[in-house]
């Protein structure tokens, strides 16, 4: 049974309220899982379960239809986590959390904690697949100027890729043999792996604060931080589109903080630090929706970040807000 600090919401929006005098579309529907706010969250690949990192209640994994918070998930027995990061993997059957050097791996089926690990340095980024044979793999953002390949079944280190200073942001192919990073060295690279070398790369002219892979590692999207947004092709770094008129946007301080691609690489959606998620047709890159997530509290404004965003199988997406809650957008 729920306690308070958990209590769903499902609500009804009022356009008027929401939409604070743009026409935006409004969520169709929400759910709250953290009254004051999420530090970290991440959503599995069809949209289904949540891991969320609530600011004062610690972490928790959440199913999302029905709505229901399964397990409490915390780093140690005595305290609530303050969980920054968390990641899962492609079939959802397991998920990482992170502190600011310390990550656990869990079993989703049975909430059960598996391994324990610390970190050469802080974490920025995870991100987490699922081999089968060889085990949980965990690609991990390092501010020591690393991206880090380990197993997390075992407890070893797989390979370290370098940069030429912290790595923000790490993706890996459900395979997991190709990986995406970028840093503060105004780099995206796209790795292999296996050969442990360098396939392409993207030059930014700012810090790269995001990246993202398509689920068959032929995309990559990288955000720098007062830059552009840019989709290329992992092969060569070609790029195939710039996310249009984000520049002068990000120069005022608004940038995406998380995005997917669509399984056909036909679409790509973004979430941004101003609450707004936008759909792309990465065809042409032009924009096909766009939401704006409402307030928790509109008499004291302040801005929810888009902490992850997936499409679910029914076409819709959903998008976790800063603010605490998990909203439903329809296109």
């Amino acid at each position: 049974m729920l306690t308070s600090v958990y209590r769903l919401k499902i609500l009804s929006i009022s356009i008027a309220a929401l939409l604070m005098g743009c026409n935006d579309s409004p969520p169709a529907a929400s759910i709250e899982v953290a009254v004051d706010g999420i530090y970290g969250a991440a959503l599995n690949s069809n949209a289904s379960h949540a891991v969320i990192g609530s600011v004062n209640h610690g972490g928790s994994w959440w199913q999302l239809s029905p709505a229901e918070r399964l397990f409490d998930w915390n780093h140690n027995n005595d305290q609530y986590a303050n969980i920054i990061t968390a990641a899962i993997t492609a079939d959802g059957r397991y998920a990482m959390t992170g502190e600011t050097t310390t990550m656990v791996l869990w079993n989703t089926q049975t909430g059960e904690n598996l391994t324990y690990f610390k970190a050469p340095a802080d974490i920025h980024s995870i991100a987490l697949t699922d081999m089968l044979g060889v085990g949980v793999l965990a690609a991990l953002g390092l501010e020591n100027q690393t991206a880090t390949l380990f197993n997390a079944s075992r407890g070893r280190v797989l390979a370290t890729f370098n940069h030429g200073s912290r790595v923000r942001s790490v993706d890996i192919s459900p395979d997991g043999e190709w990986l995406l990073s970028g840093g503060d060295d105004q780099r995206a690279i796209f790795w292999s792996t296996k050969q442990q070398k360098e396939i392409s790369a993207m030059q930014h002219s700012d810090d790269v604060r995001l990246v993202k892979l398509s689920s068959d590692h032929s995309l990559a999207l990288s955000v720098s931080k007062y830059d552009k947004a840019l989709v290329w092709q992992t092969k060569d770094g070609t790029i195939v589109g710039e996310v249009p008129n984000l520049g002068d946007a990000m120069r005022r301080g608004r940038t995406f903080s998380t995005a997917r691609f669509s399984e056909d690489n036909r679409l790509l959606v973004t979430g941004a630090t101003d609450r707004s998620v936008e759909l792309w047709q990465i065809s042409d890159m032009s924009r096909k929706a766009k939401w704006i997530l409402p307030l928790r509290d509109t008499r004291q404004p302040a801005n929810a970040s888009v902490l992850d965003v997936a499409f679910n199988p029914d076409g819709d997406i959903i998008a976790v807000a800063g603010n605490g809650y998990i909203h439903t957008l329809q296109p």
